[in-house]
C-alpha cells in the first residue's frame, strides 16, 4: 500500500482544486515560509480523521476552510480526497484502490466517504489502524512535533506509542466492545423488567386457553384424517392421470413420427414422379448409338468391297483357297461378334433377374415383419383356447424368422426351389391360422384382421412372382451357358484358321486399307459397346427407381394403416383422460368445501370407508364443543410470542455478554503481547539510529506498566455468589460475571515510557538536559526506529530536519533512503540534503491573493529528457 495522490480544494490556503501525485520514492515539498507547505500535511492528517484543532493549527472547525483574501472571497466548504494503492491488500477492503474523502461546510456538517460510500469515522480509524496508518502518530509528523515529542505528556506519549506498536486497532476494538457491553447490560435490564410484567398476564391467559386444548386436538385429528384420506384419493387419481398421460404422450409421439414418415415418403414419391429429363437423356444415348451403328455399317460395306476386290485378284492369280479361308474367317468373326452380343444381353438380363429376386426377397421380409408385429397385437378371440392361439402364433413367428434367415443365406438360383417349398408350407399354415381366427374375431380388431388378410394376399402375389422369375432366370442362365460354349468353340476355330492364314499370307496393296478399316471398326465397336453399357446402366437405374417407387407406395399404405390404428388409440386415451380429470376436479371441490386446511402428505394404502366414518365422528364431536373465543386465543398468542421473544432475547444477550467479555480479555492479552514485542524492537532500533546520528553515545526506552486495581474489589468478588444464590431461589437465570465486568471496565492498559539519551562524551541525568539540536536528533532517531520496526504505508515529515546541521542532515537523508524500501516518504523541507535525495519535487508558492499554488518537478523524467 502507498499514497498515490491527494486532491485538495478549499482547505486552508488551497482555495483552488490542487492535486499532488506521488510514487513509492521520496517526494520533497519545498517553498518559502508562509507559502502553505504545511497545509498539505494538515490536509492529509485532516482527511485521515484528525479531530484535534490544536494539531490542525486552528481554533474552530471552520478554520480549515479557506477564509478569503483581499482579491478572493471565502469558500463555503473544504474537501480533501486521499488515494491509496491497495493492490497488496494490506487493508481489509477488497479494492485495488482505496479512496478516502472528507468534506465539511461552514455549518459544521462533515462527511466521510470510502470509495464513494458513506462511512463512519470509527470504521475508517480501524481500517487505517489495521494498515498501520494513523493521523496522530508517526504517519504524519507535523511541524513542531519533533520539538515536543520528548516533552509529551503521559497520555500523549501513550497514544503515540499505541500507534507505533500497532495496538491502536485492538484498542479501538476493545473500546467498541466495552460500549457494546454497556448497551447489552441496559438491554438486559429492560428485557427483565418487561418479562416480570408479562408473566402474571400469561399465566391468566394460559388458564383460559387450557379448556380449548381439547377442541384443538380434535381439529388436528380431523385435519390429519382428512389429509390422509384425500391425499390417498388424490394420489390414486394422480397415478392414473400420469399413466394415461404417459400413454397418450407415447401414442401422440408415435402419430407424429408416422406423420413425419408419411410426409417424407410422399415427398420422395412426388419428387420421383415429377422428375424430368430422363427421356431426353435416353433419346440422346439412342441417337448417338444409331449414328455409331450407321458409321459402323458404312465402314463394314467398304471393307466388304475391298475384300471382294482382294478376293477377285487372288482368284485371278489362282489363289482361290486363300479366298475361301478368308471368307471362313470372316464368317467366324461375325459369328463370334454375334455370340458376344448375345452373351452381353443374357448377362444383362440375368443381372436384372437377380435384382428382381432381391427386391422380392426384401418385400417378403418386410411383410413377414409386419405379420409378426400384428400377431403380437392381436388379442385372443372369445370362445377360442388362448394357449392354442399363442402356441400357433409363436410357431408361425419362429417359422417366419427361419425363412428370413434362409433368404439372407441364399447364394445361387439352385436354392430357390428349396425356398419355394418352405415358403409354400409357411403360407399354408398361415392361411389355416387366419381361417381359424376369422370365425371368432371381435369387432374391435377388424382393422388388424383386415391388415393380416391383406398381408397374406401380398405373400401369395410375391410367391407367384418368385416362381415366374425363377423360371425365366433358369432359362436365361441355360442360354448363357450354351452361348459361352459356342463362343469358346468359335474362338478355337478362328485361332486355327488364323495360323493357316498367316502361313499363306501375301502382302497385297488392298490389305493395308482393309487393316485400317478393321482398326476403325474395332474402335467403333468399342464405342458401341460403351454406349450400350451406358444405356443398360440407364435402364437398370430406371428399373431400380421404379422398384423403389413401388416399395415406397407399399410402405406408405402400411404407414397409413398404422396411423389409423394409433389415431383411434389416441382418441380412446383422451376420453379416458378426460374422465379421470373430471373425477379429480370433483374431488378438489369436495376438499375445498370439507377440508379448507388440507395439506397433502405421503399416504400409503388406507381403508377409505373407515377413514370417512372417522372424519364424520370428529365433526360431530367438534359441533358439540361449539365455538371458541378467538380474541382470548389471539391475545394469548401475542403475549406468549412476546414472552418467548423476550426470553430468547435475554438468553442471546447473556450469550453476547459472555462473548464480549471473552473478546475483551483476548484483546487485552493480544495488546500486551504485541506491545511488549514491538516496544522491544523499537528500543533496539532507537539505540542503533541514535548512535548513527550522534556518531556514538547510548539511548534506550524504559517501560513502566501501571496496574490500577478496581475499587471495592473484595466486595465485588463476593457479589456473584450472593446474586447466584438469590437467583437460584427465585428460579431465574443467575447474573454471572457482574464483578468480572466491573473489573474489565476498571482495568486500563496504562504505562509510562522514560527516554534515556546520552550523546557521546557527555554524562546527562535526564532528557531535559539535552540541547535543542540534540533533542531534535533524539526525536528523529526515535521516529526512525518506530518506522523501521512497524513501517507504515507512507510517512509525511513536515520540516523535521529543520534543526539539523548539514552533516546530520546528510545522515538523516541516508537513513530515509534506507527506509524507502519499507515505507513511502513525503517530506516538507528546506534542507538541501533531503531535496537531493528526492525523485519528485513540488514547489509551493503564494501570491497576493493568499492562495497556494504548486510547481512540480519529476527528476526521473527530467533525467530522461536531458539524456
Amino acid at each position: 500500500m502507498y499514497l498515490q495522490k491527494i486532491e485538495i480544494q478549499g482547505f486552508k490556503s488551497f482555495a483552488e482544486p490542487t492535486t499532488l501525485v506521488f510514487n513509492k520514492e521520496l517526494t520533497a515539498i519545498v517553498g518559502p515560509n508562509g507559502s502553505g507547505k504545511s497545509n498539505i500535511a494538515d490536509a492529509i492528517r485532516w482527511v485521515l480523521g484528525e479531530q484535534s484543532l490544536k494539531l490542525l493549527r486552528g481554533k474552530k472547525s471552520e478554520d480549515v476552510i479557506f477564509a478569503g483574501s483581499d482579491t478572493k472571497s471565502r469558500l463555503g466548504f473544504a474537501k480533501v480526497i486521499l488515494y491509496l494503492d491497495n493492490v497488496d491488500r494490506k487493508s481489509d477492503l477488497d479494492y485495488d484502490q482505496i479512496v478516502i474523502e472528507r468534506s465539511m461546510n461552514r455549518n459544521g456538517e462533515s462527511e466521510y466517504l470510502v470509495n464513494n460510500n458513506k462511512a463512519r469515522l470509527s470504521d475508517i480509524q480501524i481500517m487505517l489502524a489495521k494498515a498501520s496508518v494513523g493521523q496522530k502518530s508517526y504517519s504524519v509528523i507535523g511541524q513542531g512535533m519533533i520539538d515536543t515529542l520528548l516533552a509529551l505528556s503521559a497520555q500523549e506519549r501513550r497514544d503515540f506509542f499505541d500507534e507505533a506498536t500497532g495496538v491502536r486497532q485492538y484498542q479501538l476494538k476493545k473500546s467498541q466492545a466495552l460500549n457494546k457491553l454497556d448497551h447489552t447490560e441496559d438491554n438486559l435490564e429492560q428485557a427483565e423488567l418487561v418479562l416480570q410484567e408479562l408473566e402474571p398476564r400469561l399465566r391468566t391467559l394460559s388458564r383460559q386457553v387450557r379448556r380449548l386444548e381439547r377442541k384443538e386436538d380434535l381439529e388436528q385429528q380431523l385435519i390429519r384424517s382428512q389429509n390422509e384420506c384425500y391425499s390417498f384419493l388424490l394420489g390414486n387419481l394422480d397415478a392414473e392421470l400420469a399413466s394415461s398421460r404417459a400413454k397418450l404422450s407415447k401414442a401422440e409421439a408415435a402419430i407424429t413420427e408416422l406423420t413425419r414418415q408419411q410426409k417424407d415418403i410422399q415427398r420422395r414419391i412426388d419428387a420421383d414422379e415429377h422428375e424430368k429429363g430422363r427421356g431426353e437423356a435416353y433419346n440422346t444415348l439412342q441417337k448417338k448409338l444409331f449414328n455409331l451403328q450407321q458409321e459402323y455399317n458404312t465402314l463394314s460395306k467398304k471393307k466388304i468391297v475391298l475384300e471382294g476386290q482382294k478376293d477377285l485378284e487372288l482368284i485371278q492369280k489362282g489363289e482361290s483357297e486363300s479366298v475361301l479361308l478368308a471368307q471362313r474367317l470372316s464368317e467366324l468373326e461375325n459369328k463370334k461378334n454375334s455370340l458376344a452380343a448375345d452373351i452381353d444381353e443374357l448377362q444383362h438380363q440375368t443381372k436384372k433377374g437377380q435384382s428382381l429376386v432381391a427386391a422380392l426377397e426384401k418385400s417378403i421380409r418386410e411383410s413377414s415383419e409386419k405379420l409378426s408385429r400384428i400377431e403380437h397385437e392381436l388379442a385372443a378371440p372369445r370362445g377360442i383356447d388362448q394357449s392354442t392361439i399363442e402356441a400357433t402364433a409363436r410357431e408361425l413367428h419362429d417359422e417366419h424368422e427361419r425363412i428370413t434367415l434362409y433368404i439372407e443365406r441364399m447364394a445361387s438360383t439352385d436354392d430357390i426351389a428349396s425356398f419355394k417349398e418352405r415358403f409354400r408350407t409357411f403360407a399354408g399354415k398361415l392361411k389355416s391360422f387366419l381361417q381359424h381366427l376369422r370365425t371368432a374375431k371381435q369387432d374391435t380388431h377388424e382393422g388388424l384382421w383386415k391388415s393380416f388378410t391383406q398381408l397374406n394376399s401380398d405373400h401369395k402375389h410375391i410367391d407367384q412372382e418368385l416362381r415366374n422369375e425363377e423360371l425365366s432366370f433358369g432359362r436365361k442362365q441355360h442360354e448363357l451357358d450354351i452361348a459361352r460354349r459356342q463362343l469358346s468353340e468359335t474362338e478355337k476355330e478362328i485361332a486355327e484358321l488364323s495360323r493357316h492364314a498367316e502361313q499363306d499370307k501375301d502382302e497385297h496393296a488392298i490389305s493395308s486399307d482393309i487393316r485400317e478399316i478393321e482398326k476403325t471398326l474395332a474402335g467403333k465397336e468399342a464405342e458401341v459397346k460403351i454406349l450400350r453399357e451406358q444405356i443398360d446402366t440407364f435402364n437398370e437405374r430406371e428399373e431400380a427407381k421404379k422398384q423403389e417407387l413401388v416399395d415406397l407406395q407399399k410402405k406408405f399404405r402400411l404407414l397409413q394403416h398404422d396411423f389409423t390404428i394409433k389415431n383411434n388409440e389416441v382418441t380412446a386415451l383422451k376420453v379416458e383422460l378426460a374422465k379421470i380429470e373430471t373425477k379429480k376436479e370433483d374431488l378438489e371441490r369436495e376438499i375445498a368445501q370439507e377440508a379448507p386446511r388440507f395439506s397433502r402428505i405421503e399416504a400409503g394404502r388406507v381403508n377409505e370407508v373407515e377413514l370417512r366414518e372417522r372424519i364424520e365422528t370428529l365433526k360431530r364431536q367438534l359441533n358439540i364443543i361449539g365455538g371458541i373465543d378467538t380474541e382470548t386465543v389471539k391475545e394469548y398468542g401475542e403475549v406468549k410470542e412476546k414472552h418467548d421473544f423476550l426470553t430468547q432475547q435475554t438468553t442471546d444477550l447473556w450469550s453476547a455478554q459472555k462473548s464480549l467479555i471473552t473478546l475483551i480479555k483476548e484483546l487485552d492479552e493480544h495488546i500486551t503481547k504485541q506491545f511488549e514485542q514491538a516496544f522491544k524492537g523499537i528500543n533496539t532500533l532507537f539505540g542503533k539510529y541514535f548512535k548513527r546520528l550522534f556518531d556514538g553515545g547510548t539511548a534506550k526506552l524504559t517501560l513502566n506498566m501501571i496496574q490500577e486495581a478496581p475499587e471495592d474489589s473484595e466486595e465485588a468478588d463476593d457479589e456473584p455468589e450472593d446474586d447466584e444464590k438469590k437467583n437460584e431461589t427465585e428460579g431465574t437465570k443467575p447474573k454471572k460475571g457482574l464483578s468480572e465486568i466491573k473489573k474489565l471496565k476498571a482495568q486500563h492498559f496504562d504505562y509510562t515510557i522514560d527516554i534515556l539519551a546520552v550523546p557521546p562524551g557527555k554524562k546527562l541525568s535526564g532528557i531535559n538536559m539535552l540541547s535543542g539540536g540534540e533533542k531534535a536528533m533524539t526525536a528523529i532517531a526515535l521516529i526512525c526506529a518506530i518506522i523501521a520496526n512497524n513501517p507504515p504505508p507512507f510517512v509525511v515529515l513536515d520540516e523535521v530536519d529543520a534543526a539539523l546541521d548539514e552533516a546530520n542532515s546528510i545522515r538523516f537523508a541516508e537513513i530515509i533512503s534506507e527506509l524507502l524500501d519499507r515505507s513511502q516518504f513525503i517530506t516538507i523541507t528546506h534542507n538541501r540534503a533531503t531535496m537531493h535525495q528526492a525523485k519528485i519535487l513540488y514547489g509551493v508558492t503564494m501570491g497576493d491573493d493568499g492562495i497556494s499554488h504548486l510547481l512540480s518537478v519529476n527528476f526521473s523524467e527530467a533525467d530522461k529528457l536531458s539524456s
